[in-house]
């Protein structure tokens, strides 16, 4: 059962790479977010807290209802993220590569945001997902969409949040290019 909302479900495969991901594009996208004015230098990781989804029809339910929720609740032109991610193994795409997200008060216009749909307090997206956002932040390298130097960080390593992750922070701080707290970061 597909979304209605779903203009395409495709393959996204960088060349040179042996990398290939299910890309699933919204058929509405905003038209009020602003693009970055440089290339990013950070990837900043959360979660959603919604329930975890594995296949598409769920996961494409809860994107939905997020962006709703984010532009109709919030005000915000679109959903918050650049892109999320299903325990499906899916990148759900919310503002794409070349618009800045708008998941923080300070570094929306140096970061590409992926979050993980579901609660991860206690227990870890699956491999798929977790492989997913690996091969999503390579292949952001790979096509000149993020920095080659570029850092990752958990949401709560930029600012206070009352929705840590500590069961993703553990997986992400194994993966490369991790960098914890930011430099000058207040804590909580």
């Amino acid at each position: 059962k597909k979304c209605s909302w779903i203009k395409h479900e495709k393959e996204l495969c960088c060349n040179s790479f042996d990398v290939i991901l299910p890309l699933v594009c919204r058929a509405k996208t905003d038209g009020g977010s602003r693009e970055f004015s440089r290339k990013p230098d950070r990837v900043i990781l959360s979660h959603t807290l919604e329930k975890t989804c594995s296949r598409l029809y769920e996961c494409c339910k809860i994107v939905r209802e997020l962006q709703h929720y984010h532009m109709h609740e919030l005000n915000w032109p679109d959903i918050g993220h650049n892109f999320l991610i299903g325990d499906d193994g899916r990148v759900y795409v919310g503002r794409g590569w070349n618009k800045m997200g708008q998941f923080s008060h300070d570094f929306n216009e140096k970061s590409l945001s992926i979050a993980f749909i579901g609660n991860f307090f206690n227990i870890p997206p699956g491999p798929m997902a977790l492989s997913a956002a690996r091969n999503l932040i390579e292949c952001a390298v790979i096509k000149d969409y993020l920095m080659e130097n570029y850092t990752l960080h958990m949401h709560e390593d930029i600012e206070c949040t009352t929705n840590p992750a500590p069961s993703l922070k553990r997986k992400i701080q194994e993966w490369p290019h991790y960098g914890g707290e930011i430099p000058n970061y207040l804590g909580c």
